[in-house]
């Protein structure tokens, strides 16, 4: 189920996975806006991309088109980017589901520069995702909320991981791109 975070449980949570103690109020705000955790004004954040907020996953079902080619869905598009060969990329782009498509990005030899260009791929499929009118009004109207994909299965990188094991911890690159393509979005209804 999607919630909205309150600032004061990410500044514990952080603190506490962080071990510090006494830090001063400023000096943790500076650390949680250098996350992407935290903006000023902002009391509560979109966390985890489930329930009402399911349509920020990569796994919302909704056809996403990126240079010329419609997928089912956002993770289609991310994990067939991967692919080395012309036989890998279709296996992902016709899985039925997103969970297989991600299951078949996994099990596929990754192109060489992956590690390199994944958060560039990520970003591009992101961009697509949001051309379309309703989801692009959608992340608008999230206004300035942080965007955290917080999850349980241990993702560091793209989202922050809640488990025991990594506390409230992680790189949230996925929320951080979506942030982006939001300001990206504003900045061109201002222009």
């Amino acid at each position: 189920m999607s919630k909205s975070v309150d600032v004061e449980r990410i500044i514990a949570e952080t603190l506490r996975t962080a071990g510090v103690q006494g830090a001063h109020d400023a000096a943790i705000a500076e650390a949680l806006r250098n996350r992407g955790l935290l903006l000023d004004g902002i009391e509560t954040a979109i966390s985890g991309f489930s329930g009402e907020h399911r349509w920020l996953s990569n796994f919302w079902l909704s056809p996403v088109t990126l240079d010329g080619v419609t997928a089912a869905t956002a993770e289609h598009h991310y994990q067939a980017a991967k692919a080395m060969n012309t036989d890998d990329w279709s296996q992902v782009m016709s899985a039925e589901t997103p969970g297989a498509a991600k299951r078949a990005g996994s099990a596929i030899e990754a192109r060489d520069d992956w590690d390199d260009v994944k958060v560039q791929v990520m970003r591009r499929v992101t961009e697509a995702k949001f051309k379309y009118p309703d989801l692009a009004k959608r992340l608008l109207d999230t206004g300035h909320a942080p965007l955290i994909e917080e999850n349980h299965w241990h993702d560091t990188f793209w989202g922050v991981c809640s488990c025991d094991v990594h506390g409230y911890s992680g790189q949230n690159m996925l929320g951080r791109i979506l942030m982006d393509v939001r300001q990206s979005l504003r900045v061109k209804l201002s222009a």
